[in-house]
Parts: C-alpha cells; structure tokens; sequence
C-alpha cells in the first residue's frame, strides 16, 4: 500500500516537471518569435533608410548638375 502511495507520488512529481518543460519550451518560443521578428522589422527599417539615402543623395547630385548646366547656359548666353 504505502510502496503504491509513493510510487504514484513520484509519477505525480515526474508529470509535473514534464508541464514545467513545456511551458519552458513555450516560452522560449515566443521570445525565439519575438527577436525574430523584431530583428526583420530592423532590417526593414534599415533599408527603408538606405533607399532614402540614396534618393536623397541621386536628387542632390542632380539639382547641383542641374545648377551647372543652368549657370553654364547662362554664361554661353552672354558671352
């Protein structure tokens, strides 16, 4: 009787750690999900900033040629 009564209660134990791993196992995923998505979301944003960049800098480049060309024309106007 009393061999039973203990031998259940290990199982109980036993089934118990298996649920506390789970729930572990649960939550590592979740923060696993989260940093994956958080690391996309920084990738996202740092090649939104790039093309930005690069349009910022395609629009400089021709407003200053477009400056030249203007200025240039000018000058050849009235020389």
């Amino acid at each position: 009787m009393k061999e039973e009564g203990r031998r259940k209660k290990e199982e109980g134990r036993g089934k118990k750690e298996e649920g506390r791993g789970k729930k572990e196992e649960g939550r590592r995923k979740k923060e696993e999900g989260r940093r994956k998505r958080e690391e996309g979301r920084r990738k996202k944003e740092e090649g939104r900033r790039k093309r930005e960049e690069g349009r910022r800098k395609r629009e400089e480049g021709r407003r200053k040629r477009e400056e030249e060309e203007g200025r240039g024309n000018f000058i050849n106007n009235y020389s």
